[in-house]
């Protein structure tokens, strides 16, 4: 069995207000979210397939503004038969074995859910964090034969996310130093990447880091990357 779905913002639970589903509109965004998370929990509860089944049986359309309005749900081809595939080669999934489960939800699991990841898997020792037809796992394994994670050692060095402007950068380094991430390099923020890469990079408790790249650094008046 495969599922067509259409999705339309209005009527999404919350959204009360023309500011919630037009581009520009003041909680736009929010409600791009809060579309994203109903579809999701809507289509696990009642379709009566696995988390699994459903990510694989299920395509999505965005019925408005270009199918730009649901975050965070995958959006439906518009040829052959209208249903989503992915790009050969791109990323299917990436697991995080983490040394303890609780500080990694406090910090990577905000972080996933403030950039618009929704939960698609909750068991004892993990959860998996899904955002288009990429999902992320962090799980606490039993298998584990360390209790720290090392960047410097072969293996993940970091995570990097695309951001959507530099301002969205700033915000998130702010609020993140609330849920456990330090900034890293303070002192060649938000250029330690480079003059032309604007970005934050974050360390966490156990070790693990991210980079938060802006996808729209902030232009001059030139309308050039500043600096």
């Amino acid at each position: 069995m495969r599922i067509y779905l259409s999705v339309d913002m209005e009527g999404i639970t919350g959204l009360v207000d023309a500011d919630d589903v037009q581009p520009g509109g003041r909680d736009y965004e929010r409600g791009r979210r809060m579309t994203a998370e109903d579809v999701n929990a809507g289509e696990r509860r009642s379709v009566g397939l696995s988390p699994i089944q459903w990510r694989h049986r299920i395509a999505r359309r965005d019925g408005r503004w270009k199918e730009s309005n649901a975050q965070g749900t995958r959006r439906a081809s518009r040829g052959g038969s209208g249903m989503t595939r992915p790009t050969h080669g791109t990323l299917h999934h990436v697991e995080v074995w983490v040394p303890d489960l609780g500080r990694a939800l406090a910090s990577l699991g905000w972080l996933l859910a403030t950039l618009g990841y929704t939960i698609s898997q909750s068991w004892a020792s993990g959860r998996c964090w899904l955002l288009g037809q990429t999902y992320l796992v962090l799980e606490q394994s039993p298998a584990l034969t360390a209790d720290r994670h090392d960047r410097r050692r072969p293996g993940l060095n970091h995570l990097a996310f695309h951001v959507e402007d530099a301002a969205a950068v700033e915000q998130l380094t702010v609020e993140a130093a609330q849920h456990g991430w330090n900034l890293m390099f303070p002192e060649l923020h938000p250029h330690a990447g480079g003059t032309h890469h604007y970005a934050a990079y974050l360390e966490n408790a156990d070790g693990f880091e991210v980079e938060l790249v802006a996808i729209n650094p902030r232009p001059d008046e030139r309308g050039t990357v500043s600096p």
